[in-house]
């Protein structure tokens, strides 16, 4: 007998359970972009932005702006995109809120 879920209630952990889904490792990009070899600095901070993001999906839900901040700004700091001559601004505010 089908099960009917209200979508905003459940979790990605749900998902998974429900539906006995696993996440599987898809490669690489370098099939369809040309990049530079990474440092290994660079396969390192790529891999802790990875785990971070992962670890928050995998609790719960994740806003637009959490997002931005576990994935997007870490991304583009080390893409250089926070170095001279670049210089950002930002036209929204946010409230963080830090639960340790």
């Amino acid at each position: 007998m089908p099960i009917t879920l209200e979508a905003s209630t459940i979790t990605l952990n749900d998902v998974h359970r429900l539906l006995k889904l696993q996440e599987e490792a898809i490669g690489s990009f370098t099939n369809y972009l040309t990049i530079e070899p990474l440092t290994k600095w660079e396969q390192q901070d790529l891999l802790t932005i990875r785990n971070n993001f992962r670890r928050y999906l995998a609790s719960g839900k994740v806003s637009e702006g959490l997002i931005k901040f576990l994935a997007i700004a870490p991304l583009m700091r080390l893409s250089g995109f926070y170095d001279i001559p670049v210089h950002l601004t930002c036209i929204e505010c946010a409230l963080w809120q830090v639960i340790c």
